[in-house]
C-alpha cells in the first residue's frame, strides 16, 4: 500500500518542498481537501479522475499517522491537477471556500432547516436561517468551491454579418450535438439540456441569420426541429426530461422514456437542471416556429416545476422561476404567481447583501459565476414580466443589480471568467440607472466572444455568441 502512495506521487509529480509542510496539517483539513478535488473530479464525469481520488483518499487513510509528510504531497499532487494551490484553498490566485471544521458541524445543523423551510414556503424562517449561516460563514459567505482564471481581451469594430458568422463558427465546436438532432437520434452521453441550449441559442439568432446568412436559415431551422423532437421524445410523463444511463443502471426494466435514459426520481432540483432549460427551449421554439406539440410539451415541464416546493439550491430555484416566467409568456395564467413566489423565497434570500462577496449567493456552489449567471437571469426573467408597481419587481431589480456589480467586480479584479454577454445586454436594456462600470463590462465580454480562446473552459457559449448581433446592430462603429 505504501508503495503504491508512492507510485501515486511520482505519477502526479513532484510539488514545491514550501507546499509540503506538514506542520498545520490535521486529519479534517485533509479529508476537506480530498473532499474538493472528489468533487471536482465528480463535476468532470470522468470516471478514470474519480477512481484516481478515490484511491487517493485510501493511500491518505494509510500513510497519515506513520508520515503525514507523504499524506501532504498525495493531496498536494491532486490538488494540482485542479489548479488548486496546494494547501491554500485558492484557484487563479483567488480563496476558494475552505469549510472549516466548525463550519462544517454548523452547516450540518443549519441544513436541514433551510430545506425544512423551504418546502414549508415558510419565508420568514428562511431568511433566518440563511441569517445564521452568513454569521457562520463570516468572511466566506458568498466564496464559490471553485475559480476559472480570467481572460482580457480587446476587439475592433464588427458588423452584424461578421457576429452571425461567429456564431456559425461556435456551431462547429458543438458538432456532435448537431449532428445528433439532424439524425434525430441522442447521443447516449449527453444531457438533455445542451439540446436545449442550442434550440434556445438557434432562436436567439434566427432574425439576425435571415437578415444576414438567409441561406443557412434552412439547415438551423432543421437543428432545430431535431433538437426539439429529442426533447419531446425523451419527456418523462410528469412533465421532466430523462437522462443518460452513464453508470449502467438501467438493468433491468426500463424505468425511462426508453432504452439508455432515466426517469429522475430524486430530489426535484436535480430534475430542473434539465427541465427547467428544455422545458424553456420548447416554449421558445414552440413560439417561434408556430409548434402547439411543444409548447404543450414546455407547458408540462412547466407544470411539474410550479408543484415542486422551493429547494436548497438556488440556481435550481432559479431555474424554475424562468421556466415559470416562459410558460406566464406562452399564456399559462397561474405561471408569474409561480414564478414571484419561487424567486422570493428560492432566489433573493441567498443573495450576500455585504462583505466582500456582496451579491454573489452564499451558496458555495452558487457563488461559482456559471451559477451566477443563473440567477442573473432569473432576476431579469422576473422583473420583465411582472408590472411596475409589484413589490416583487423592485425585489428583482434590487437583486439584479446587486449581482450586476459582483460580475463588474470580477471584470474588474481579473476580467471574464465565465462569459454572460446575454444578461449584461439585458441589465443595460433593464435598468434605467446601471452600474457605472457595466459599459466597460458589456465591452470585455463581448471582446471574450470574439475572441479565439486556448482554454475550451473559456470559451464562450452559443448564447453568447447569438448575443453578438445585439452589439454590432447597437454600435457598428465601435
Amino acid at each position: 500500500m505504501l508503495r503504491a502512495s508512492l507510485l501515486l506521487v511520482m505519477a502526479l509529480g513532484s510539488v514545491p518542498a514550501a507546499d509540503r509542510s506538514t506542520s498545520q496539517l490535521s486529519r479534517d483539513e485533509a479529508e476537506a481537501r480530498l473532499a474538493l478535488v472528489l468533487s471536482m473530479a465528480r463535476e468532470r464525469n470522468d470516471r478514470d479522475l474519480v477512481a484516481r481520488v478515490r484511491l487517493a483518499q485510501e493511500q491518505v487513510g494509510d500513510v497519515f499517522a506513520p508520515d503525514p509528510a507523504k499524506a501532504e504531497a498525495i493531496i498536494a499532487g491532486l490538488e494540482t491537477l485542479f489548479a488548486i494551490e496546494p494547501g491554500r484553498w485558492r484557484m487563479a490566485g483567488r480563496p476558494v471556500f475552505h469549510p472549516t471544521p466548525a463550519i462544517v458541524v454548523g452547516m450540518g445543523a443549519l441544513e436541514p432547516r433551510l430545506r425544512a423551510a423551504l418546502a414549508a414556503g415558510d419565508e420568514a424562517t428562511v431568511r433566518a436561517v440563511i441569517g445564521e449561516l452568513a454569521a457562520l460563514l463570516g468572511d466566506q459567505a458568498g466564496l464559490p468551491d471553485s475559480r476559472r482564471p480570467g481572460v482580457r481581451a480587446t476587439h475592433a469594430p464588427f458588423t452584424p454579418a461578421a457576429a452571425i458568422d461567429r456564431f456559425l463558427d461556435g456551431l462547429l465546436t458543438h458538432g456532435d450535438v448537431v449532428q445528433a438532432c439532424l439524425d434525430g437520434e441522442p447521443l447516449p452521453d449527453r444531457p438533455l439540456r445542451d439540446y436545449a441550449a442550442l434550440v434556445l441559442a438557434l432562436c436567439d439568432a434566427r432574425i439576425a441569420v435571415l437578415a444576414e446568412r438567409p441561406d443557412r436559415i434552412d439547415v438551423l431551422d432543421r437543428i432545430a426541429g431535431g433538437a426539439c423532437a429529442i426533447l419531446t421524445t425523451l419527456q418523462v410523463t410528469n412533465g421532466t426530461f430523462a437522462v443518460p444511463d452513464l453508470r449502467g443502471k438501467q438493468a433491468g426494466p426500463v424505468d425511462g422514456p426508453r432504452p439508455g435514459w432515466l426517469a429522475i426520481s430524486g430530489a426535484a432540483g436535480e430534475a430542473l437542471i434539465d427541465a427547467g432549460p428544455c422545458g424553456q427551449a420548447l416554449l421558445r421554439a414552440g413560439a417561434l416556429y408556430d409548434r402547439a406539440d411543444w409548447s404543450a410539451a414546455g407547458l408540462r415541464a412547466a407544470a411539474w416545476a410550479a408543484a415542486q416546493p422551493a429547494c436548497s439550491s438556488f440556481s435550481a430555484n432559479a431555474l424554475a422561476v424562468s421556466l415559470l416566467t416562459a410558460a406566464h409568456a406562452a399564456g399559462d395564467s397561474t405561471a408569474l404567481a409561480a414564478a414571484a413566489a419561487r424567486f422570493r423565497i428560492g432566489v433573493a434570500p441567498g443573495q450576500v447583501v455585504d462583505g466582500p462577496q456582496r451579491g454573489r449567493w452564499i451558496d458555495r456552489r452558487d457563488a461559482r459565476t456559471a451559477q451566477h449567471i443563473v440567477l442573473l437571469r432569473a432576476a431579469h426573467d422576473v422583473f420583465a414580466a411582472l408590472d411596475a408597481d409589484s413589490p416583487d419587481r423592485a425585489l428583482a431589480a434590487q437583486i439584479a443589480a446587486r449581482a450586476v456589480a459582483a460580475l463588474a467586480d470580477e471584470a474588474q479584479d481579473v476580467g471574464v471568467t465565465v462569459p454572460a454577454l446575454p444578461e449584461v445586454l439585458r441589465h443595460r436594456a433593464l435598468d434605467p440607472t446601471p452600474d457605472p462600470r457595466l459599459a466597460e463590462v458589456i465591452r470585455l465580454h463581448t471582446a471574450v466572444c470574439l475572441a479565439d480562446q486556448a482554454s475550451p473552459r473559456l470559451a464562450p457559449e452559443l448564447d453568447d455568441l447569438a448575443a453578438l448581433s445585439a452589439v454590432a446592430q447597437r454600435e457598428p462603429q465601435r
